[in-house]
């Protein structure tokens, strides 16, 4: 029951259907201009491998529609360059025979200055674009919004004096098989918003988004308040529909689709967003939860709402549920009855449902999975996960307990509390929030923190400021202070220009602090030398910890079958500290860590024993030191698991070479360590504690050296040994 997200795209019907929004122009792409038509751009056929999903033994999945192709299309392999004035022209036509619509995803994604990108439908009435450098994100990847019909035209714009350096590459196209954007086969008796049964609840239907996931799946979620009120775009769905942040990245969220009145059925104007940040998720998907933060807010012609929630155990009298069932438009589910608590299995955790006894109106279907379930008080409660209601037995669904999701877990990835109360109000209940109607005439907003890590491996930080402008007027400037640990760092004034609705980055250079726990909080005031009209939104905090360690990067390319692929990182007590995602198929992925100064086990496994080099793809693996570049631990060819240990010490050296020896006893108790090097020159010992600190050096040593260590304590201890261009890390443990 669900689907993920995409660019910040709105189609207008004019003469054609342009998708534009503020990162998107409104312009018409040369092939439509000269009227060329498909049969004059080269075209490429691509075929759908039938990849369709059964229902899961162990969670519900979500409701799929269209089936996934692979590819590597570029203007590097496929399409034709034509010089145009100002610049040279690449076309080309995808074809996918019998599909309703296709979808796309580029991956690398990253514009140069002046290009323009544009996908547009074969009979040039669907057009989407252009698409510019304002669309490049961190993450380097751009979804493509469904557009109809079985063939698309790409055309790439380069101005004159610019290189393709691979700006772009299309490695994923959904082929739609369910005409999953005009069919409108839900169940006869699901109910369309706008009929009588939804006149109570038009404001809350602004917050309901229909969602496309990576491709090929649909799912339901919906916008959601925090108690800052700062308009953030978060938005609740269920982890069966978006539990990875390679897919809250490649997913489309398309808001007001629905009919303008009862009895319609005719397909809306589509107005869409595209890319998210995944924020929390269920643990081990124990709860079916998920929060995302859209890569936009909706502009103010989508009408967003930022729904209420409600975190009481209470159940409600009566509930309602706003929802897009197999994809179709916009629906109203309404039980005039008190939910219960309810038990829904599948592994999830005992009692975290509430359970809708029977619909009284509507249903709910695949697609509907990630709605929003209403209390009497117009406020979320829940949001689906599944269960057997369907037109003809509606009974038995079953929405993972908001109350459940809200702190059940202690780590703010895996619970709502950290990001929907930043403020740590405590309340209970909150109202929903209609960001473009509650405009005060002075409003700065300290919106985010970037470039500050929850673990950071330096005695300094960098961080960077947000600030929006969510009042009337313009702002020329405006005063800030920077509090670290409750002690005010940094405060001045800084000079702009901000227009309503904007936002600008506010860079405050670098901070010494010493290692350990810290707490920061950026505050904003006195726009333009007024009196900020609002402010619960001025103040952002963060919690950090600067770690006397070092940081590694693990750069990890799947293979044709990544659900067999998985690693963990162990520390000295074998205690796993970090392990994998779940991955998509050829696809880079990299990971960084921080960790102290101690011996490490990296582990990587591949289920059906072929490693993910060679026989299905071309994957790899490569744990580096981020700050001297040396690689700790690479691979790809093994069968079913490849193990790599290392050690971290401040001389920064971390990876076995070619230093033959060996040390016993270790552990050792009440006899001292020898150990013996197999080396024709001299060695050097050094042993270190886990802080780092330089406990024993020994020079010049050959062949045998007896450690006489009977007075150290119980612990872990690093030793290296050098000679030369050789050297060899390893832990010591000593346990009397």
């Amino acid at each position: 029951m669900s689907i993920k997200h995409f660019f910040t795209l709105v189609l207008l019907v004019v003469f054609f259907q342009f998708s534009f929004s503020q990162i998107v122009t409104n312009e018409l792409p040369l092939g439509v201009q000269l009227k060329l038509g498909v049969e004059k751009i080269e075209k490429i056929q691509v075929s759908p491998i039938v990849n369709l999903l059964t229902t899961s033994e162990i969670k519900p999945i979500a409701q799929q529609f269209a089936y996934l192709i692979n590819t590597d299309i570029s203007p590097l392999n496929e399409g034709h360059w034509t010089d145009v004035s100002g610049g040279r022209v690449w076309q080309l036509v995808i074809q996918s025979k019998g599909a309703y619509s296709l979808n796309f995803t580029l991956e690398p994604f990253l514009l140069p200055l002046g290009a323009k990108l544009f996908f547009y439908s074969a009979d040039n009435t669907y057009i989407v674009g252009a698409i510019t450098a304002a669309n490049n994100k961190d993450f380097k990847k751009l979804p493509i919004q469904a557009i109809p019909g079985d063939m698309v035209i790409v055309e790439y714009f380069l101005p004159d004096g610019v290189d393709f350096k691979n700006d772009f590459r299309i490695t994923r196209i959904g082929h739609d098989f369910k005409n999953a954007f005009g069919s409108h086969e839900s169940g006869p008796c699901e109910v369309n918003v706008n009929c009588a049964e939804g006149d109570d609840w038009q404001i809350e239907k602004r917050s309901v988004a229909k969602i496309i996931i990576d491709n090929s799946y649909y799912c339901t979620g919906a916008l959601i308040n925090n108690t800052k009120q700062d308009a953030r775009p978060y938005l609740l769905t269920a982890a069966h529909c978006i539990h990875q942040f390679s897919e809250a990245e490649n997913s489309v969220f398309y808001f007001n689709y629905e009919s303008a009145d009862c009895e319609g059925t005719s397909t809306p104007p589509i107005q869409t967003i595209g890319g998210s940040s995944l924020i929390a998720t269920g643990k081990n998907e124990n709860l079916d939860f998920t929060l995302l933060e859209l890569s936009v807010m909706p502009p103010e012609s989508f009408e967003p709402y930022l729904a209420g929630w409600n975190r009481e155990a209470i159940p409600s009298s009566d509930v309602t549920s706003i929802h897009h069932p197999d994809g179709d438009i916009k629906k109203i589910s309404r039980d005039y009855d008190a939910t219960i608590i309810g038990d829904f299995g599948y592994g999830y955790d005992s009692y975290s449902h509430w359970q809708i006894l029977q619909w009284d109106v509507g249903t709910t279907e695949g697609g509907s999975s990630g709605s929003p379930l209403f209390d009497a008080e117009h406020l979320i409660i829940g949001d689906l996960t599944g269960g057997e209601a369907n037109c003809v037995n509606p009974v038995n669904d079953y929405y993972a307990r908001f109350d459940k999701s809200w702190e059940d877990y202690s780590e703010d990835f895996y619970q709502l509390k950290t990001w929907l109360d930043p403020t740590g109000s405590g309340t209970m209940k909150l109202e929903g929030f209609d960001p473009y109607s509650q405009k005060y005439k002075w409003d700065l907003s300290a919106y985010l923190v970037h470039n500050i890590e929850d673990i950071g491996c330096s005695d300094s930080i960098s961080p960077y400021f947000i600030v929006k402008n969510q009042g009337l007027e313009k702002v020329d400037s405006f005063e800030y202070d920077l509090y670290i640990d409750e002690i005010l760092a940094k405060s001045g004034k800084y000079n702009t220009t901000l227009n309503s609705g904007f936002s600008i980055n506010v860079y405050l250079g670098s901070i010494h602090k010493d290692f350990g726990d810290h707490t920061l909080a950026f505050i904003v005031k006195n726009p333009n030398g007024e009196q900020d009209e609002n402010s619960i939104n001025d103040t952002i905090y963060k919690e950090f910890n600067l770690l006397n360690g070092v940081a590694l990067e693990l750069e990890l390319k799947t293979d044709d079958y990544a659900y067999e692929t998985w690693w963990e990182l162990e520390n000295s007590q074998n205690e796993v500290i970090y392990s994998s995602d779940v991955y998509g198929d050829t696809t880079l992925y990299t990971s960084n860590f921080c960790l102290e100064y101690s011996c490490y086990i990296f582990k990587m496994y591949d289920q059906s024993s072929d490693g993910i080099c060679c026989d299905f793809g071309n994957g790899y693996y490569s744990l580096r030191n981020s700050f001297t570049d040396e690689v700790i631990a690479s691979g790809g060819e093994f069968l079913d698991e490849d193990f790599s240990s290392f050690c971290l010490t401040p001389s920064g050296l971390n990876q076995t070479q070619d230093f033959p020896y060996r040390m016993f006893p270790n552990p050792a108790s009440y006899l001292n360590p020898v150990i013996e090097v197999f080396l024709d020159s001299a060695y050097s010992v050094n042993i270190f504690n886990l802080n780092g600190k330089l406990l024993y050096s020994e020079n010049e040593v050959y062949n045998r050296s007896e450690l006489n260590l009977s007075n150290w304590e119980n612990g872990i201890y690093i030793i290296h040994l050098s000679s030369g261009d050789k050297h060899v890390v390893d832990k010591l443990i000593i346990m009397k």
